[in-house]
């Protein structure tokens, strides 16, 4: 949204540009960067258990191709091991850039007064949820107590499987 990548620059794979931000030079992958001129605010994580998933594959499938229906299986069987909590924390770390650990956001602190979501953001959120998990929010399910803080979320989640 209002980005301004110039001519001869390219984005690297998996990279975002912040919206309103100019880009001047190239960017590698798994970059995220903002500003006028864009400034790399951190680096993206690898997906560690999309790449083992998919050597995984490989390894079973050595001369067939793996089609994206597949892999993504794959992607959701692997991610089956993770926590509620930590998959909601890597969705906002990743579209949010919130940051959770130490001295950082507590999965008992409020998304909405630390200003790492507003509505739109939960949008976005209760979707990701709905379709990673394979729920289907309440409306009774639809009050902040229960929305503002990870740990609310993850019990929405874990009350309905």
């Amino acid at each position: 949204m209002g980005a301004v990548i110039l001519d001869g620059v390219t984005v690297g794979e998996n990279s975002i540009v912040a919206p309103g931000s100019v880009v001047y030079d190239s960017l590698p992958p798994d970059t995220i960067v903002m500003g006028n001129p864009a400034r790399p605010l951190r680096r993206r994580r690898a997906p560690t258990s999309t790449t083992a998933a998919q050597r995984e594959l490989a390894a079973q499938t050595p001369n067939e191709e793996v089609s994206a229906e597949t892999t993504v299986a794959a992607v959701n069987a692997a991610h089956q091991d993770l926590g509620v909590q930590q998959v909601i924390r890597t969705y906002l770390e990743e579209t949010h850039y919130a940051a959770f650990g130490p001295g950082k956001l507590g999965d008992d602190d409020s998304l909405f007064d630390h200003q790492v979501i507003d509505s739109i953001g939960l949008v976005g959120l209760i979707s990701m949820i709905e379709q990673r998990f394979g729920i289907e929010f309440a409306d009774e399910d639809l009050v902040p107590e229960k929305l503002s803080t990870v740990s609310g979320l993850a019990s929405i989640v874990n009350d309905k499987k």
